[in-house]
């Protein structure tokens, strides 16, 4: 692989872990302050908010990141352009099961009732949570793997009709994962928050 694209994916690799470690070191201070019983019950969803902003900065980053250092590991063994290819469709097939998952986690929290039964709200968070890290997880994997599939294109241009194709629709089913992560996790971003005597409940719509 030339120099160029290993510098353009060290560059890109080095900003994600970045971005993750800054959300990394904010989570404490955001979790903390969700869980803070004195705080004022007017800021709960801006608190809230900003927990579930910094879970998806996490999994969002870390998925990036990940997906780029599989990249630069897979090529530095010199792959021709027909195994390139099948690499490629693998990571697809690995990313359609993890969407499976986050699509079964974002059930989870879409079933969970607003009344404090048998769920928590601890409980009922740490679901929200999860099903957001998972979601962005999951997009970071479709936005990563849609950009190293553009730079392999490069590297690698199509040999005929039929590779242009499969390409497209590899773009398109990248895309679409993405486009469903990103509407799975609104969800949690547009949380209701209300109060009763000393018990806030927080709810995605």
């Amino acid at each position: 692989m030339s120099k160029e694209f290993q510098e353009a994916w060290t560059d890109r690799e080095q900003r994600y872990a970045a971005r993750y470690r800054e959300a990394e070191g904010q989570l404490p201070a955001a979790l903390a302050a969700l869980n803070d019983p004195n705080a004022d019950s007017a800021t709960t969803k801006d608190r809230l908010d900003r927990a579930l902003r910094t879970t998806f900065d996490l999994g969002y980053n870390s998925a990036r990141t990940q997906v780029v250092t599989e990249t630069k590991a897979f090529v530095e063994k010199k792959p021709s352009a027909e195994r390139a290819q099948l690499w490629l469709q693998e990571q697809a097939d690995r990313l359609r099961d993890r969407a499976r998952s986050a699509d079964e986690k974002a059930a989870i929290v879409k079933n969970q009732t607003s009344q404090d039964d048998s769920t928590t709200l601890q409980a009922r968070l740490k679901n929200l949570g999860i099903a957001l890290f998972e979601a962005a997880t999951v997009k970071g994997m479709a936005d990563e793997l849609t950009l190293i599939d553009q730079n392999l294109a490069i590297y690698y241009p199509a040999k005929n009709v039929e590779d242009q194709r499969r390409r497209q629709a590899r773009a398109a089913a990248l895309g679409a994962i993405g486009q469903a992560m990103q509407a799975s996790a609104n969800q949690g971003w547009t949380a209701t928050c209300t109060r009763a005597g000393q018990t806030t409940t927080c709810m995605g719509n």
